[in-house]
């Protein structure tokens, strides 16, 4: 047996496989990887005469005819991978032919032919099908949550100008509400204040028109603050905490409802009294919320 036209020797090694492990003569199958593929058989019925060195051989199935060689080699090339089975037989002159002699053979396929590897092939296409289904997938997916997060973007500046829009028009509706009301309290204190002028602490209406004009004054005060509503909004006016008594400013912001009391036929201080106390706060602030308290009480 030849191997690429290189005679085989028994356990030599070629292209990495032990071609034979005995004489090719008692073994009963041949195995040849795919790279060995290109090899020759030798045979012989050892006559000494001519005539008798006439031969008929065939590969079943890659050669289903037998054909006639007087010579006794036979080459095979680029053989495809599967199961053969050479069949060789004398020739006699008398037209006879002689036993059949057979040899099994099996060329292994190319590892690119193998079962494994179309396997993998096969994951490896499917994994990468996947891949590119799973990144489209999450492009899409990125690409839906980019125009959500626009849209959401969007809603929050038009809910944000519409905020503005609104807290605008009542900062503009409270300032205009302010100059409308300063006028005609102006026109109310100028008399009073005349008035004021032409009487005497003695005089019957003079605590009256004290009282009007005190409240005047309170109201004229909180039409002031109603236009420093823009300056508020801006971070431009700042609180600023006093220590006040809470006496002096009950004192102060009570004695305006005393005929409210009475007219009401009820006890404006109980008869203890009431006790002074400090506490922190500013002063504007304080008689505003002592006004509202004792508006509530009766």
């Amino acid at each position: 047996m030849e191997v690429d036209n290189k005679q085989i020797n028994i356990g030599e090694k070629i292209k990495g496989q032990v071609v034979l492990d005995s004489n090719i003569a008692s073994i009963d199958h041949l195995e040849l990887v795919n790279a060995n593929r290109d090899f020759s058989l030798l045979f012989n019925n050892l006559a000494f005469s001519k005539d008798l060195q006439k031969y008929s051989y065939r590969l079943y199935p890659y050669q289903k005819d037998w054909i006639v060689s007087e010579a006794g080699k036979v080459s095979f090339t680029n053989l495809s991978a599967g199961y053969y089975i050479f069949e060789v037989k004398t020739l006699f002159p008398n037209n006879t032919e002689g036993d059949v002699t057979a040899l099994p053979i099996t060329i292994l396929p190319h590892w690119s032919q193998t079962v494994w590897f179309r396997l993998l092939l096969i994951f490896s296409v499917l994994f990468l099908v996947g891949y590119i289904f799973y990144s489209l997938l999450r492009r899409q997916r990125r690409f839906q949550k980019m125009i959500q997060l626009k849209h959401e973007l969007t809603i929050a500046n038009l809910e944000r100008n519409a905020e503005r829009h609104i807290r605008e028009e009542r900062e503009n509706f409270f300032m205009n509400a302010a100059h409308e009301l300063r006028t005609p309290l102006t026109l109310i204190l100028a008399p009073i204040h005349d008035i004021m002028k032409s009487i005497t602490p003695s005089d019957n209406w003079f605590d009256s028109f004290s009282r009007l004009h005190k409240n005047c004054l309170s109201l004229q005060t909180l039409v002031d603050r109603l236009l420093y509503v823009q300056k508020i909004e801006g971070g431009m006016i700042k609180l600023h905490l006093s220590e006040s008594d809470i006496k002096e400013i009950v004192s102060r912001v009570a004695n305006p409802f005393l005929q409210m009391a009475m007219v009401k036929k009820r006890e404006f201080f109980g008869p203890g009294g009431y006790s002074a106390f400090v506490f922190m706060g500013g002063c504007g602030e304080n008689r505003i919320s002592c006004s509202k308290f004792v508006i509530k009480c009766l």
